[in-house]
């Protein structure tokens, strides 16, 4: 599929982000980093409302593992995962969601997913 559905979740000072497959351990800790800044507390559920497999940083797409060659949806997946789940996270709070690092002139990871 070209889309995938992510729902987040916020009661109190705790928030939720239900991701449709499982992701990479360093993706999942950007996505709660990114949360407990806003709300105190984040959590990851993966495997929720969905299975498109593993997902993966375009750092480590090309690195032969396991989970790498089991990520059927290209190098920038993963990470367009983690940005559109921290997007979520900000619109809960009513905020926009700060420009990420590619953002000088370069496609952002869910752009670059699109291609």
């Amino acid at each position: 599929p070209r889309v995938a559905d992510l729902v987040a979740l916020a009661v109190g000072r705790v928030a939720w982000v239900a991701i449709p497959g499982e992701l990479q351990t360093v993706l999942g800790e950007t996505i709660k980093k990114e949360g407990s800044a806003l709300f105190g507390r984040a959590f990851v559920a993966g495997l929720s409302n969905d299975y498109l497999g593993y997902f993966v940083t375009a750092a480590d797409y090309d690195r032969p593992h396991y989970v790498t060659c089991a990520a059927v949806f290209g190098r920038h997946a993963g990470d367009c995962l983690a940005e559109a789940a921290v997007e979520l996270l900000y619109s809960l709070r009513g905020r926009p969601a700060p420009r990420s690092a590619t953002a000088a002139g370069a496609p952002s990871a869910c752009e670059a997913a699109a291609r």
